[in-house]
């Protein structure tokens, strides 16, 4: 419903203009707090347990509550992401951060003596010291969480959202500061589905905005941007929106405003960090076997027929961003596709016979542990396609419904489509969609665990029937 009230219009908006770079470096300054956070915690729970000690025996002896401590700490940690008890919106609160952190350390001390009991080790403990321990630790908790938000306070940069408007030259506004205006007839955007590249320029224009305001008085042309926005995963919300044809995802404010969440980003930046460090530790764990492999396959590729041994393609990241995804190349170099537009048959003459086995065993995937590595790809996610891939003739994102949305989280090496058997030519339109809806289930269901599990099942289907 548009305001009876005169607005200034988008070029009068008050605008805190940030660089590039500043936005830049405000996502690592995040980082850094969460981070900071996390080491506090730890701090502060292991200063609790030498105090329950030196309280319990003096100064100079030694307990078990220490050791009780590294039995709880990795439970403390995990219970806390659980609860939210290290993302930005908690952490500036001093409430509700020193609730989070107590409910995870009960939580953490709960599985803990369930594992001393079972495992017939609860006698080593005293209740007395583990009494202390605990409530220190929630004491000290709720001292380092509360000035940790004071100082997340004065840190507005860091912690205050970085607000993106995209609207035209006659959207009515509210006379609010947001820190970069895109104006989409001067730069002649058009929204499109149909166009990697127009999304791969959304994704960059976007990538450091925490949230997007779309501001239009032409509801046909507000739907048709949230519409697009929607297939993005980037945080994306409609000020005084129509809603016909808009499924809303939430309720928002900006300066008092009510605005309506249209998109939304799948993962916090706490989870981020989690699935981040599981990637690098399991990359770790896998090079000393994976890179010897690789470089024999690669210098057997090499052997087999001319051409380099990597083949490269450009497919689409996260928030639809382009990056370069690797393999060892399968095909002779005469015959590659560098766009994917015909998918690889059973009996496929541009397959060689090296490439056929590294094809069958999924081991053509190894060069893209670096694309792990990097960043720019997962151990689990969707698995990336690439850009002129077909089902029945028409290309994916034309062929499913909602193709884009799938890209909300980074492409993975396996993904839960993989898992269950969803692999191979896409030669009709039910193959894609099967994949799709597993990768959609996965992007609104994850968890730590689920990739777990689909790390854990991925070995019984690197070799399968559909894979030439």
């Amino acid at each position: 419903m548009t305001s009876s009230l005169r607005l200034p219009s988008i070029s009068q908006l008050s605008i805190r203009e940030f660089p590039r770079r500043s936005l830049a470096s405000r996502e690592w300054l995040r980082l850094v707090a969460v981070l900071g956070a996390v080491s506090v915690d730890a701090a502060f729970l292991l200063i609790a347990a030498m105090l329950a000690t030196s309280l319990r025996y003096g100064a100079s002896a030694s307990g078990n509550s220490t050791l009780l401590l590294m039995m709880m700490l990795p439970g403390y940690l995990f219970a806390s992401l659980t609860y939210k008890g290290y993302s930005l919106d908690t952490l500036k609160r001093g409430g509700r951060s020193s609730g989070r952190a107590i409910l995870a350390l009960l939580t953490a001390a709960g599985f803990a003596f369930t594992a001393a009991f079972a495992f017939h080790v609860s006698a080593r403990f005293s209740r007395i010291e583990t009494g202390y321990m605990l409530v220190l630790g929630a004491m000290l908790l709720t001292f380092g969480r509360f000035f940790g938000a004071r100082l997340l306070e004065t840190a507005r940069f860091i912690i205050d959202p970085s607000i993106f408007v995209l609207g035209d030259e006659t959207a009515q506004l509210h006379g609010r500061q947001a820190h970069r205006v895109i104006n989409i007839r001067r730069l002649n955007w058009t929204p499109s589905s149909e166009d990697p590249d127009f999304l791969d320029v959304v994704c960059r224009t976007f990538r450091h905005a925490d949230r997007v305001l779309l501001v239009f008085d032409d509801p046909a042309e507000r739907i048709a941007w949230a519409s697009f926005m929607r297939l993005t995963g980037i945080n994306t919300e409609l000020l005084e929106p129509q809603l016909e044809s808009v499924v809303p995802l939430g309720i928002g404010h900006w300066g008092g405003t009510p605005t309506l969440v249209v998109s939304r980003g799948p993962l916090s930046l706490p989870e981020r960090v989690t699935k981040r460090m599981v990637d690098l530790a399991f990359v770790m764990l896998l090079a000393p076997v994976a890179l010897p492999v690789a470089a024999i396959l690669a210098l057997l590729v090499k052997w087999e027929s001319p051409g380099p041994c990597l083949f490269s393609q450009e497919r689409v990241g996260r928030k639809n961003g382009l990056y370069r995804c690797y393999k060892l190349r399968t095909m002779r170099v005469d015959a590659t596709d560098p766009n994917g537009e015909l998918s690889a048959s059973r009996d496929d003459a541009r397959v060689t016979a090296l490439g056929r086995f590294l094809r069958r065993t999924s081991l053509d995937e190894l060069p893209q542990l670096w694309n792990v590595l990097i960043g720019d790809m997962s151990l689990v996610g969707p698995r990336p396609h690439a850009l002129g891939s077909t089902a029945d003739g028409a290309l994916f994102w034309q062929a499913v419904n909602g193709y884009w949305i799938r890209h909300a989280m980074k492409p993975g090496l396996t993904g839960l489509a993989q898992v269950r058997g969803y692999r191979g030519a896409t030669h009709s339109l039910r193959d894609i969609e099967q994949r799709v809806s597993a990768d959609l289930e996965y992007v609104n269901s994850w968890s730590l665990w689920l990739d777990l599990k689909i790390l854990l099942k991925t070995p019984l289907v690197m070799v399968h029937r559909n894979a030439f």
